[in-house]
C-alpha cells in the first residue's frame, strides 16, 4: 500500500514541481477529496461492511455504527425481507399518529446524532478523558431532555482521568467538546452500563447515524444493515491510503489531476499578477512623467511671468 509521503513525492515528480509549489498544506486539503473521488468512481467495493441490531418493543429509533459513509440496505434476517426506505409523509397515510405496532417493514433515511446510544432510562451523564492533561481548560457541553420533557443545556469542566458527572438526569442528550483534546473522551450513562459515545482527540462531536423504523416493533427482530464504511483517515506522512493495490495507480492519477489543475491555475494567477504589476508600473511611470512635466511647466510659467513683469516694469522705470 502507498504511504502518504510516497504519493506526494510521486505527484510532485509528475507535475514537475521543482519549486515545491504544491505544499503539504495543499495536499492535506485535497487528500480526502481524491480518496472519495476514487470511491465514487469504483463504488468503493473494498469498504463493504455490515452490522446488526435487535429491535425492542415500543422503540423505533436505533443508533448505528459511527464509521458509516452510506447505508446500502436494511434486512430483516428473521423474516428474510428487505426494509423499504420511505419518506415521513408516506407513513402519515398508514399510521398518522404512529400508534401501530407490527413487524418493521420500512425505515426512514438516516440522520445524525452526537451519540450512538441514548440512556436506557433517565440518567446522569459521566465523562472521562484518557489523558490527565484534559483539565480546567477543557469542557463538554450537553443538551438533553429531562423526564419532565423539558430540554436544558449543561456544561461540565473536564478533570483529566477523573470522571465528571452532570447534575441533571437526561432521557436523551447530545454532547460536544469545546476544544480539541489530548485524550479520548468516553461518555457513559446508567452507572456505566451504557457507553453513549467515544470522542477522539480531534473530534469536537461524533457523527453517529440513526434510523427510525416503521412500524414501531412489537417484538424483538434481528435487523442487518449493509453499508459502505468511511476509509481510514490519512493525516501523517506515514499513513497509508485504504484502497486495493490494483487501484493505487488510479488514486495517484486522481491526485495528479487535482495537483496539475492547481499547478496550472497557480501559473495563471502568477501571469495575472505579473500583468497587473506591469500595468501598475506603467501607470506609476506615466504619473511620474506627468508630475515631471507639471514641474517643468511650473518652472516655465514662473520664468515667463518674470520675463513679462521685467518687460512691463522696465519701460516704466525709464
Amino acid at each position: 500500500m502507498l504511504l502518504y509521503s510516497d504519493i506526494k513525492t510521486e505527484v510532485r515528480g509528475r507535475c514537475v514541481d521543482s519549486d515545491d509549489l504544491l505544499t503539504d498544506a495543499w495536499f492535506n486539503r485535497q487528500v480526502l477529496g481524491s480518496q472519495y473521488d476514487l470511491i465514487v468512481r469504483t463504488g468503493g467495493y473494498w469498504l463493504n461492511d455490515s452490522d446488526t441490531f435487535t429491535t425492542e418493543d415500543g422503540e423505533a429509533e436505533y443508533g448505528l455504527a459511527s464509521d458509516i459513509l452510506v447505508i446500502k440496505r436494511i434486512v430483516d434476517t428473521d423474516n428474510r425481507c428487505v426494509l423499504q426506505r420511505i419518506l415521513e409523509e408516506d407513513e402519515a397515510f398508514t399510521d398518522p399518529d404512529r400508534s401501530l405496532t407490527n413487524q418493521p417493514r420500512a425505515y426512514f433515511g438516516t440522520y445524525l446524532k452526537t451519540v450512538q446510544y441514548q440512556p436506557s432510562a433517565a440518567s446522569q451523564i459521566t465523562i472521562v478523558s484518557s489523558s490527565a492533561s484534559d483539565t480546567a481548560s477543557f469542557a463538554c457541553r450537553i443538551r438533553g431532555k429531562l423526564a419532565s420533557g423539558i430540554e436544558i443545556p449543561e456544561t461540565r469542566t473536564m478533570n483529566g482521568t477523573t470522571e465528571v458527572t452532570t447534575t441533571n438526569s437526561f432521557v436523551t442528550f447530545s454532547i460536544t467538546k469545546d476544544l480539541v483534546s489530548t485524550g479520548y473522551y468516553t461518555v457513559t450513562s446508567n452507572a456505566g452500563v451504557v457507553t453513549n459515545a467515544v470522542l477522539a482527540p480531534e473530534e469536537l462531536r461524533r457523527q453517529h447515524h440513526w434510523i427510525r423504523v416503521s412500524f414501531d416493533p412489537g417484538d424483538a427482530y434481528d435487523l442487518r444493515y449493509d453499508f459502505l464504511r468511511n476509509p481510514l483517515r490519512v493525516v501523517g506522512d506515514t499513513d497509508m491510503f485504504e484502497v486495493p493495490d490494483v487501484l493505487e495507480d488510479c488514486l495517484v492519477n486522481v491526485f495528479e489531476e487535482r495537483a496539475r489543475r492547481y499547478y496550472q491555475e497557480d501559473a495563471k494567477a502568477d501571469g495575472v499578477l505579473n500583468r497587473n504589476m506591469m500595468l501598475i508600473k506603467e501607470r506609476m511611470n506615466f504619473a511620474k512623467e506627468k508630475r515631471d512635466q507639471s514641474v517643468q511647466w511650473a518652472g516655465d510659467l514662473k520664468r515667463y511671468e518674470g520675463d513679462f513683469m521685467g518687460g512691463l516694469i522696465g519701460p516704466l522705470e525709464a
